[in-house]
């Protein structure tokens, strides 16, 4: 199971949880858990992306579906989450993708360079946690889609379980 935080709902504001336009998935995996941000587009752009939640979910079926269940909450269409992850943690990273392509979710996958110098920038020499991982990659979804950053391309080895070159970064 993943760990519970503070907060229930998948995406918050005062007023309380508000699904609107896009929602962008950071996911640091690792081999018994992994690590996910979802942070809507406005976060994004007024600067609140760096203190979002973040979730634990177990490298397993059940903590895919509390995943896929977790995401279904946020009341958005699978085609309004952009879901990135880095092709790291050999079979890991590639079992996360499968569940979430089977859930219809648009999945990009990241350079582990373009991860490593962005946190750089963020946080310089301060230690890098798996949260502010997951948040660093949605964040690189967004600076992709709105800012038209490509920094980040990668073509993984095998193809990326059929992901098509367009959603690669």
């Amino acid at each position: 199971m993943g760990a519970r935080s503070t907060e229930s709902a998948l995406t918050e504001n005062r007023d309380g949880t508000v699904p609107v336009g896009m929602l962008y998935v950071g996911i640091d995996v690792g081999r018994r858990s992994h690590m996910v941000a979802a942070i809507p587009r406005q976060r994004m752009e007024d600067g609140s992306w760096e203190r979002a939640p973040a979730r634990r979910f177990a490298a397993m079926g059940s903590g895919y579906r509390e995943l896929a269940d977790w995401l279904t909450g946020s009341g958005l269409k699978p085609n309004q989450i952009q879901v990135g992850l880095e092709p790291t943690g050999g079979w890991y990273s590639q079992t996360a993708a499968a569940w979430l392509m089977r859930g219809g979710y648009q999945l990009s996958w990241l350079q582990n360079a373009a991860l490593h110098e962005r946190r750089q920038l963020a946080i310089g020499k301060q230690t890098k946690t798996d949260a502010l991982d997951a948040r660093l990659i949605a964040r690189l979804l967004y600076e992709r889609d709105c800012l038209g950053n490509q920094r980040a391309p990668h073509e993984p080895r095998g193809g990326g379980l059929g992901v098509p070159a367009s959603s690669r970064f």
